[in-house]
């Protein structure tokens, strides 16, 4: 099953803006806020998620449900 893709974008009152990203992996977060935020701002700083450093075509899969699966749940 593929992930969600989501993105949280916050604007404080103070200005500053955070964003959050869920399922989106490696270069490609960047990408995507750059182009969301292009018009308001600039990303300097950005503090990168385990996520950030994954490769974006992998998909990890749990071995040990996959050995549940298939040994019939036992």
């Amino acid at each position: 099953m593929t992930e969600k893709k989501q993105v949280r974008i916050i604007i404080a009152e103070d200005g500053s803006i955070s964003c959050d990203t869920h399922g989106i992996k490696g270069k490609q977060c960047l990408d995507l806020l750059e182009e969301l935020l292009k018009d308001i701002s600039i990303i300097s700083d950005p503090d990168l998620k385990p996520e950030y450093y994954e490769d974006p075509d992998v998909v990890l899969i749990d071995t040990k449900e996959q050995q549940k699966l298939g040994s019939g749940g036992q």
